[in-house]
């Protein structure tokens, strides 16, 4: 565990589908400097993304979690991360309710770039602004040279309160340590496989889903697995090999794919020890995703990265 005096701060994803898991974890939490937030997306709201499923939940049962957790000092990040609006989808009665209800200088809002963030700076500037991860990947940022990428995010963190980081980039300190490391968020455990050369394709087929009357979409991240014994299969293949992403069986990366060779593939996750190096090199800001799976496997998350290695 760290010791230091430098609050780190936690995003724990579902605050609505694991209230039930995450009220009680936030009550018995005994780390010291530590603060947390939490976040959700919400099911037939056009302006939700990331994942291909929103929660559901009635109004009065909202305002009694909104409250749980502000009695708890704990703020609430609305995922509001579809990159497919334009101006008309602003007149959404539902987010609108949404983004007038938690209006509260501790709470946030997850936009991608474009109308919506410029709609929330203007009319709801007590929140705090944060950029969502799928701007990077849109953008194809991890592929870029070294300085071009500290230029990049060094223009993003501008008009953001805070800015997510790809996970590719989550060790680079020849990128990191030229940042202002405070306006960063860094995922710890991406579902999305390293590398994913699919990134774009299932952030835009999830977004176009939610833009439809029911709300979600049928697509679950990573497709890249799926993929390699698809028409896809060699491309995919010589992508992650390039990128490290290919592993054999002692866990090393592949540079030979050899005909009939055991591979696997390289996930996004973190190592702890490897959360742990980024709080000593100065990062503060700290996203575990898991609103999509099980309350057990989310609360196991917790305890590895939020309670044992901070």
């Amino acid at each position: 565990m760290i010791t230091s005096l430098r609050m780190i701060h936690w995003n724990l994803s579902g605050g609505i589908v694991h209230r039930g898991l995450l009220l009680p974890f936030i009550d018995a939490l005994e780390v010291p400097n530590v603060a947390l937030s939490v976040h959700d997306g919400f099911s037939g709201l056009s302006w939700s993304a990331g994942r291909e499923r929103g929660s559901t939940i009635v109004p009065d049962t909202l305002d009694n979690v909104l409250e749980q957790y502000r009695q708890r000092d704990v703020g609430f990040n609305l995922l509001f991360s579809n990159h497919l609006l334009g101006p008309d989808d602003l007149a959404n009665a539902y987010g609108n309710r949404l983004l007038e209800k938690l209006h509260d200088e501790r709470n946030g809002v997850v936009v991608c770039d474009g109308v919506l963030a410029d709609y929330v700076r203007e009319r709801y500037p007590k929140y705090q602004l944060i950029r969502s991860v799928i701007n990077a990947y849109l953008d194809e940022v991890i592929y870029r040279p070294s300085d071009a990428i500290v230029r990049y995010f060094q223009e993003k963190v501008q008009t953001y309160d805070r800015v997510v980081v790809p996970s590719e980039l989550n060790l680079r300190f020849d990128v990191l340590d030229q940042l202002d490391k405070s306006k960063l968020e860094f995922l710890v455990n991406n579902n999305c496989f390293w590398h994913c050369p699919f990134a774009i394709k299932h952030y835009t087929q999830i977004a176009n889903g939610f833009k439809k009357p029911a709300g979600g979409s049928p697509t679950r991240i990573c497709l890249a697995q799926a993929a390699t014994s698809g028409p896809e299969r060699d491309r995919t293949l010589d992508h992650l090999r390039k990128h490290d992403a290919l592993l054999d069986e002692t866990g090393k990366p592949i540079k030979q794919i050899k005909f009939g060779q055991r591979i696997t593939f390289k996930k996004s996750w973190m190592k702890p020890a490897e959360v742990e190096l980024m709080q000593r090199e100065g990062c503060l800001h700290f996203k575990l995703q898991g609103r999509d799976c099980a309350a057990s496997a989310f609360e196991e998350a917790l305890r590895l990265f939020v309670v044992e290695y901070t």
